[in-house]
């Protein structure tokens, strides 16, 4: 009789455990809502509070470990739809991470540079569907407002999985893309991603492209151009500062730069070796001057 009294509490005070820790997980996860940061126009980004993503993965790890409970049978339902319901939210809103990051970098690209809507066209035109469900996505989700009730939205996974795979076929094609122009300018072979994709993005406006002339030219820091209100500027001399000293050094000419942008780069690369190699040939020039009339100097003067 004992025996079975100590079964009857021993079962009891288990049961009482799980349905309190049941209960602090359906309190927690009915009143954690998004954390909203506005980013621009018609979209903010959703985001949760480091202490309550690392609560996501302690209360699977609790609802796991009442799944193993022996004494779970009056609860096995509500411990599924736990289980099941904090799957959704860890995964889905991983996902929802994935869609914001990889959208984000690549709104900066296809919306927002014209130079790369002419070079892709119709990849920028793809994207601006893409562009329509990731915003409408946000949207949803800050409309709903709590976190498990919209990560457990019926064909959520899905829709994200949709989403993520053009993110990644937009990827891709700007991953070609940048192939090709390292093939045609091979210095961008030696230029970080994100600093290249900025460099093409901005390739119609050479004075922002100049940003990245260190990462471009060795030793060259910026070029002196002269600009006309609608016409693509004029290179006029190129400007050092290595080590705190500062040199200039005028063009042979001045040239107009023109095309896209490996272009006019590879351009400029021409005119500062046509540059170089002016100025050696004058040095060499002045050197003999030099030379012969040392030599006029030295000769004594012969008696007549």
């Amino acid at each position: 009789m004992a025996d079975k009294v100590d079964d009857i509490t021993i079962e009891a005070k288990q049961q009482l455990m799980i349905e309190k820790r049941l209960s602090d997980i359906t309190n927690r996860w009915s009143n954690v809502r998004f954390l909203i940061t506005p980013y621009k126009e018609n979209v903010n980004e959703i985001n949760m509070k480091e202490e309550e993503m690392d609560k996501v993965d302690e209360d699977q790890t609790t609802v796991q470990g009442m799944v193993s409970n022996k004494y779970v049978s009056i609860f096995e339902k509500e411990v599924e739809h736990w289980r099941s319901s904090l799957f959704n939210l860890s995964e889905n809103f991983l996902g929802l991470r994935d869609v914001w990051k990889s959208w984000m970098f690549l709104e900066k690209l296809f919306i927002g540079s014209d130079e790369l809507k002419k070079e892709l066209p119709q990849k920028a035109e793809e994207f601006v569907e893409y562009d329509k469900e990731v915003r409408q996505l946000f949207k949803d989700a800050e409309e709903v407002s709590i976190v498990h009730k919209f990560c457990n939205r019926e064909g959520l996974t899905k829709q994200i999985d949709k989403i993520l795979k053009n993110l990644q076929d937009s990827e891709r094609a700007l991953t070609l893309f940048m192939d090709q122009k390292r093939r045609a300018f091979p210095r961008f072979y030696f230029v970080a991603r994100d600093d290249l994709l900025t460099i093409l993005a901005r390739g119609d406006n050479p004075q922002r492209v100049m940003d990245f002339f260190p990462k471009i030219f060795r030793g060259v820091k910026s070029i002196d151009m002269k600009e006309n209100e609608g016409e693509r500027p004029i290179a006029l001399k190129m400007n050092s500062n290595e080590d705190g000293v500062q040199e200039s050094v005028k063009f042979v000419e001045d040239m107009r730069l023109m095309g896209k942008v490996e272009k006019y780069l590879s351009d400029l690369i021409d005119l500062m070796r046509r540059t170089l190699r002016n100025m050696a040939k004058k040095s060499v020039e002045r050197h003999e001057m030099t030379e012969l009339s040392l030599i006029h100097i030295s000769e004594p003067t012969r008696p007549y």
